[in-house]
């Protein structure tokens, strides 16, 4: 542990000369965002250069892709159950976890570092435990081998932050009929990460981190934010989390900041720490599935403003949640069966012993206290494809496909405001057997007070992922798709607004909004075999049109925006950092302060696609995911 704690230091000497700088106009850090990875850029130095060149230029350029388009489809778009259909009712005899370094595969989409900087990887990076992979393990050995469920657990294992790419290979044994091994092979990222966020030549804020320190699954992030304009001038953070704790499959996570955005206008200058606990659905045979959060949040007066600007409050918040699997047992017995049923609760609250003097009384969610109690019964049919480029660079993906209903009840409290809340989501996954994806969802909710439906909403929209297409050597994935969403009688909710995921992107979050949208949204994602010190990249162009009808407004009266966008994307499947973004979007019709032209540049862009049928009940929402 000595010589593995030294190498980190060397490690951390190098890493402070190659740091991650992202600039925009107002940096604002979130409590609930706990991944806040950069990308590194090079320094100029020539001493810098040579040596990286030494280390790790044998990775500039990607190997060609010798593979035929006919044996890539046959390779990445295929159920996930079926290698393992051949071994049905077999027993475990053994399980073998292998780990691979950075100069090896996992499978072909896989992306490798190579000679000199695959080296210098290995020996800053502490592989990932054996007993960390099997405390997230749901096979046993001595147990029949199941094909759907080997399949969800090697599916499982890519789910986690600090693996790469797994698979699950089974070996037969020579003269025996009944009896398997199994071995788990897994790939980990670089883990280690340093970041630099820079908003003005007054102020910037830095991070360093290990996603899997000691290869313990347990991740380390310490955060500091320098503002000259800000008093005390450096705040701090910091944030621990630890995966599968003891093998339950339940995640902790403890943090602590001083330099949180403000409720009111996002400055630095809200104290806040949280204690939080989940256990997600690993698998549809797991029979619990739930969370739970705590945290208390403060403002501070560190700029100085006087007492009328100055939003005073404090927070306590409760959040938790349980589900189960009905009929578990018997489903075990025939595990072809996939349909299933799902029972959960929740109870929530967030209490204000300060409330702004500027809020008071008045309706405001945000800064009012609120209690919620809801149910959720749910049936659903998930099994999954196994495929690559759709979100990522090569690694395998899995993309589900079945069918999602949800019937959600309860009561819900904000200030003296009591009404009942219902609502229903249903969603359908289909794929073809080419590797087309497509997406069909209906959501709806609303209140009742004094025998009358308020804040009601309706969310309905279809999506289709297109097959992966070849062009000049390049990967290309078409993405289609349109949403429709309404509000009806009004109360307390937030009105449709256009600058979320089913609007426009990047639009001025502060403009008004209406009750009714209509979307449509295209993107051509074309992944090339370029490769630069192990990032890959796909650049993407894109056209999205929303139709606002404002309140009081009749259909044929709305307003209609676009954005005209297009750019390049980039990502190092080796390293801990999420996918960074280069954007540039046009606006043919601007509202009041928004810009015709807008230049973003995204380092903590997260991409993938929704895989979680079982969520804690909640209401519908129309303007966010």
């Amino acid at each position: 542990m000595l010589k593995a704690a030294l190498r980190r230091i060397g490690f951390w000497m190098f890493l402070g000369l190659v740091i991650s700088i992202k600039t925009q106009a107002q940096t604002k850090w979130r409590l609930d965002s706990l991944d806040a990875e950069k990308i590194p850029v090079t320094s100029k130095s020539k001493v810098l250069t040579r040596w990286i060149n030494q280390g790790l230029g044998s990775i500039r350029k990607s190997a060609p892709d010798t593979a035929t388009p006919a044996s890539q489809a046959a390779m990445i778009n295929a159920k996930s159950e079926t290698p393992y259909q051949a071994y049905e009712g077999r027993t475990i005899r053994n399980i073998i976890i292998t780990n691979h370094d950075f100069e090896q595969k996992v499978s072909e989409g896989s992306n490798k570092i190579v000679a000199t900087g695959a080296r210098l990887m290995n020996a800053v990076h502490t592989n990932t435990k054996e007993w960390v992979i099997k405390n997230n393990l749901f096979i046993r050995e001595g147990s029949e081998l199941s094909p759907y469920k080997i399949a969800d657990n090697e599916r499982y294992l890519r789910t986690i932050n600090f693996i790469q790419d797994a698979r699950i290979v089974v070996h037969p044994i020579a003269g025996n009929n009944d009896s398997v091994d199994v071995e788990v092979i897994t790939k980990d990222v670089f883990t280690l990460g340093a970041g630099m966020a820079v908003g003005s030549l007054r102020n910037a804020n830095a991070s360093v981190s290990d996603a899997n320190f000691l290869g313990m699954g347990q991740k380390i992030e310490v955060r500091a934010l320098i503002d000259q304009d800000r008093w005390p001038r450096i705040g701090h953070g910091i944030f621990y989390s630890k995966n599968s704790i003891g093998g339950s499959f339940i995640n902790g996570t403890l943090g602590y900041v001083t330099f949180n955005p403000s409720m009111a206008d996002g400055r630095a200058e809200e104290h806040a720490y949280y204690v939080q606990l989940d256990r997600p659905l690993v698998s549809p045979y797991s029979y619990l599935t739930g969370g739970l959060f705590f945290g208390q949040k403060v403002s501070r007066n560190h700029y100085g403003r006087p007492d009328s600007q100055f939003y005073q409050y404090r927070n306590i918040s409760f959040d938790g949640w349980a589900g189960i699997n009905i009929g578990c047992e018997k489903l075990l017995k025939n595990q072809a069966v996939r349909d299933r049923r799902f029972l959960s609760a929740r109870y929530a609250k967030s209490d204000f012993d300060k409330v702004p003097g500027q809020i008071g009384d008045a309706y405001y969610g945000g800064f009012n206290n609120m209690q919620l109690a809801l149910g959720q019964i749910t049936f659903f049919r998930q099994d999954y494809y196994k495929t690559n480029y759709i979100y990522g660079f090569g690694v395998t993906e899995d993309i589900p496909y079945g069918y999602n209903i949800s019937l959600i009840g309860g009561w819900t409290k904000q200030l003296k405001l009591e009404r009942p809340y219902a609502g229903f989501r249903a969603e359908k996954y289909t794929v073809t057997s080419g590797g087309t994806f497509y997406q069909h969802f209906l959501r709806s909710g609303g209140f009742l007070n004094h025998k009358k439906m308020e804040d009601v909403s309706i969310l309905a929209g279809s999506s289709v992922i297109t097959k992966l297409m070849t062009y000049r050597k390049m990967k290309v994935r078409q993405y289609f798709g349109v949403s429709y969403a309404r509000l009806f009688n009004k109360f307390t909710n937030d009105w449709l607004r256009i600058n979320n995921p089913f609007g426009l992107r990047d639009f001025n979050d502060w403009y008004p909004g209406g009750y009714q949208r209509i979307s449509l949204q295209s993107e051509t994602s074309m992944f090339t075999n370029y490769m630069f010190l192990g990032f890959k990249f796909a650049p993407f162009v894109s056209l999205n049109a929303s139709l606002l009808t404002p309140d009081k407004t009749v259909l044929h009266k709305s307003d209609i925006y676009t954005g005209i966008g297009g750019g390049v994307r980039t990502r190092n499947e080796n390293l801990v950092f999420n996918t960074v973004e280069i954007r540039g979007i046009f606006f043919p019709r601007r509202a009041e302060g928004q810009p015709m032209f807008k230049l973003n540049l995204t380092t903590n862009l997260r991409y993938r696609y929704n895989s979680n049928y079982i969520t804690r009940p909640d209401f519908v929402y129309v303007n966010a995911e």
